[in-house]
């Protein structure tokens, strides 16, 4: 039986073959190209067929054969450019009259209905195909050579494949075909305007395609094993072999990430290790390496589009990814990113990121170009540019109070003037104004998370302010904040407040209920109550057998018994005292001569409590004694 032949023209990377029956035979075939497009080849048929698939080292082609004298009727063309209704295959077969409809295109992977008048194009190129077929089929029966002879294959290439693009590869039939590749992909001619927003297309059915999917959000393309539905085959093909199929070829030469087609894996490598932003914001400065992020941005930003509301808050997201990260994160606090180096752990992989870069690796890529600033990341250099150099001050219309952060501000109107406190903790009853605050109760009270240690000694904070705080009132003796009544100096402006309300203001709200202790905070109230009434020592020297109720009070002992640190001085002689009331005890005592501790009985006065005592055990109490 004789047989034509429909080729392939370049080589491909992998091939599908599959039968479909729709009242008639139909086949179809599917192949990778060497660009890693996906082409699609549908055809229908009356007549058997024989399939055959070339290996070589240089191309992997495959033939279909059918029998030359059967009915074979072409339904659809692939490897078109852009729709373009010039084939760049060799259709060795037999068309059946002028009749012979063509229903749609398959172009990388994507259907395109086509118009009656496009229909008869592609018809009418086909038959011309047909009749250069025939004159080689004809010159193959008078040599007497089989018709698969690869040399008479590579002549009948020449002779349809006349028109020539002098800027690439391309070769047509028909010369206008050539010119309409020309316009359409190396000078950028797109005739076909969008009414809806300023996409241009190159031809109608692409502009159809676009309006289709993006504006009239038709979903034609149904996944045969979850709820996704996709506008295009090509995404849904892409869906089923990322979610159901697992294959992930394309593996990142820089991390563990794995892709199901390389174009995803170069996507992947531009956007998390290269950092190339190609996307920009039209309306902002704003630049993104994906044009799906640049939509969201666009979306939610400039549009104010957030269709995905939480059922737990007034969050709006979006995306529904975005949505249930929100849940996860701040409702059910999951925490699956942890850290390698320490026992820090993350809602979001882009926050355990920022943890690595700025606390283990002290990545500073974000320099202020006005002074030697370097931040870990683009919003701490903006925070930073606004509050030093811009001196921007977001100003409270309720109080005095400013800020250079305008969350800061937020922070405080929330706090202090409307109470709002919407993030409550799941271990205990603390609410927080927000969620950052709320973690950070977490993490330091209820985890005991500590990832930030000093340098100079063991100290451990979980907050790096903190860290701040210790190594400048410790180590460093900095103490910038100064009492305007007395000589008092802190090293907080936490600490200046409770000085002043506590020894100016004699602000004490928190009274023991066993006497008549007042404390300015909390925390001293308990640390009295510990001390005075329940007697409680739990603070132990390593060095001796003493045990001190508070831990400032064992840092005293060590230092002064133990390590003999006399690191306060008189100014008027060389006495050295272990605390700084020692030295003013002796100032007052030696050189002012101050007695303000008055004899009850008589008039004696001493300089300090331990002298009256004395003088009270020696005079009177014999006295009453005679």
């Amino acid at each position: 039986m004789d047989f034509s032949k429909i080729k392939t023209e370049q080589p491909c990377e992998s091939i599908e073959v599959e039968e479909k029956d729709e009242g008639a035979n139909n086949l179809e075939f599917q192949f990778t190209d060497s660009k890693h497009e996906i082409n699609t080849l549908k055809i229908k048929k009356e007549q058997p067929y024989k399939y055959v698939e070339e290996n070589d080292q240089a191309n992997n082609t495959f033939v279909i054969e059918f029998p030359k004298t059967g009915d074979l009727k072409l339904e659809e063309c692939i490897d078109i450019e852009e729709s373009e209704f010039c084939s760049n295959e060799d259709f060795n077969g037999q068309i059946k009259d002028e009749n012979c409809e063509v229903l749609e295109i398959i172009n990388d992977g994507t259907a395109a209905e086509l118009s009656e008048e496009e229909s008869k194009t592609i018809v009418h190129e086909l038959i011309d195909i047909k009749k250069d077929m025939s004159q080689i089929g004809e010159s193959f029966e008078d040599s007497g050579e089989d018709k698969t002879n690869e040399d008479q294959l590579k002549n009948n290439q020449q002779i349809r494949k006349n028109f020539k693009c002098n800027q690439c590869d391309y070769h047509t039939v028909q010369k206008r075909y050539l010119k309409q590749h020309i316009d359409r992909v190396h000078l950028g001619i797109k005739n076909h305007k969008c009414s809806h927003c300023d996409y241009d297309a190159a031809t109608k059915s692409f502009l159809k395609r676009h309006i289709d999917s993006v504006h009239l959000q038709i979903k034609n393309y149904k996944c045969s094993e979850c709820d996704y539905q996709a506008t295009q085959s090509s995404s849904l093909k892409q869906h089923i072999n990322r979610v159901h199929s697992g294959i992930k070829n394309h593996k990142c030469s820089h991390c563990d990430y794995h892709a199901t087609k390389k174009s995803f894996l170069q996507r992947h490598i531009d956007s998390v290790h290269l950092q190339i932003k190609k996307h920009k914001c039209g309306e902002c400065d704003y630049q993104a390496t994906q044009s799906s992020l640049l939509k969201q941005h666009v979306d939610s930003v400039h549009f104010g589009i957030k269709n995905h509301k939480c059922s737990h808050c007034d969050y709006h997201a979006t995306k529904k990814s975005f949505l249930q990260r929100h849940i996860d994160s701040v409702h059910l606090q999951i925490k699956k990113h942890k850290c390698s180096e320490c026992d820090y752990q993350a809602t979001q992989r882009s926050s355990l990121k920022q943890h690595i870069d700025s606390v283990h690796l002290q990545i500073r890529k974000h320099k202020c170009t006005q002074c030697d600033y370097q931040a870990s990341q683009k919003n701490s250099l903006q925070q930073h540019i606004n509050s030093v150099h811009l001196k921007i001050r977001h100003t409270c219309n309720e109080c005095d109070y400013q800020t250079t952060q305008k969350g800061h501000l937020l922070h405080h109107m929330n706090r202090v003037h409307f109470g709002i406190r919407n993030y409550k903790c799941t271990y205990c009853g603390y609410l927080s104004v927000t969620n950052s605050c709320l973690q950070r109760h977490i993490d330091s009270v209820h985890l005991k998370v500590k990832n930030h240690k000093c340098s100079q000694c063991d100290y451990r904070a979980a907050e790096k302010g903190s860290l701040q705080r210790h190594i400048d009132s410790i180590h460093l003796q900095m103490r910038k904040y100064k009492c305007i009544h007395c000589d008092y100096q802190a090293t907080q402006s936490s600490t200046l407040k409770q000085h002043i309300d506590s020894v100016h203001l004699q602000i004490k709200e928190h009274k023991c209920i066993h006497c008549d202790y007042k404390a300015a905070k909390k925390s001293y109230l308990r640390r009295h109550i510990d001390c005075v009434h329940l007697k409680l020592r739990k603070h132990k020297c390593n060095h001796c057998d003493y045990i001190a109720t508070q831990k400032s009070s064992l840092k005293h002992h060590i230092e002064s018994v133990h390590l003999k640190i006399r690191r306060y001085k008189c100014n008027q002689c060389d006495y050295q005292g272990t605390q700084k009331s020692s030295v003013k005890l002796h100032i007052d005592n030696v050189h002012l001569k101050i007695r303000k501790h008055e004899c009850t009985h008589c008039d004696y006065q001493a300089t300090s409590r331990c002298h009256l005592k004395l003088h009270m055990s020696r005079i009177h109490l014999q006295m009453d004694l005679v």
